[in-house]
């Protein structure tokens, strides 16, 4: 039996079983990059990485956003396959706008404040500052939401989908990253909010047919996104 790469590389199951995986397995590949690149031992990683905080966002691309987009790019797909479109952008911003407000002031009536964390120091130069601004903008904001849209996309041709918001894509893809949260964060209640927030944005997706609305909203209530942000203030 000869090996088809084009066959595979088109296999919803296939792409959406890598790509979970490889969200898996890339911190410890990057792991092994900073490693390697900057001369430390493999013990030392996690400390360098805690002391030079920017780095995160390039674990952040790698893991979430580097494959479905290297999976588009490959299989030669439209963005506008995944809601990156004019139609139906204003029924997609509305409801996400009014998430935002929500979000916030739900913030400021339980905390007292809009944003309930203090900003780190983060000690780059210009124009090293304005680069990681812009990365972890979109790496925390837009290219997060693409990964759960794409998934959604994906894990719908897999399973199928017999037409309303709710699809099997959405109920699958949100409680799996969910629960990657648990994982990674391991806090029980981020894993919660995750879970909300990103049913939210896939319901607002499936139904408008559009993602921007959320891409949006996300970079806005994404704590990591906001951090990126902060050393604009530093």
């Amino acid at each position: 039996m000869r090996f088809n790469a084009g066959k595979l590389l088109h296999s919803p199951f296939f792409r959406v079983l890598f790509t979970w995986f490889w969200m898996l397995v890339s911190p410890f590949v990057v792991a092994l990059a900073v490693a390697s690149i900057f001369g430390i031992g493999i013990q030392g990683v996690v400390d360098y990485i805690e002391s030079h905080r920017s780095l995160l966002v390039y674990i952040e691309i790698v893991s979430v956003g580097l494959v479905p987009v290297l999976f588009m790019i490959l299989s030669k797909e439209d963005v506008t396959r995944y809601g990156i479109k004019k139609e139906g952008i204003l029924e997609s911003i509305v409801p996400s706008v009014l998430f935002v407000f929500v979000v916030y002031g739900l913030s400021y009536f339980l905390g007292g404040q809009l944003i309930s964390f203090e900003f780190p120091q983060f000690q780059l130069s210009f124009p090293l500052n304005l680069w990681y601004v812009f990365l972890g903008l979109l790496a925390y904001g837009p290219l997060e939401v693409y990964f759960i849209v794409w998934l959604i996309e994906n894990t719908d041709r897999v399973w199928g989908w017999g037409g309303g918001p709710l699809s099997t894509g959405v109920g699958v893809t949100v409680v799996v990253f969910a629960f990657m949260h648990i994982l990674t964060t391991r806090s029980l209640i981020n894993s919660v909010n995750v879970l909300i927030i990103f049913l939210f944005f896939g319901l607002v997706y499936k139904y408008t047919g559009n993602s921007v609305g959320p891409m949006i909203a996300w970079t806005l209530v994404n704590r990591q996104a906001l951090l990126a942000a902060s050393i604009l203030f530093n």
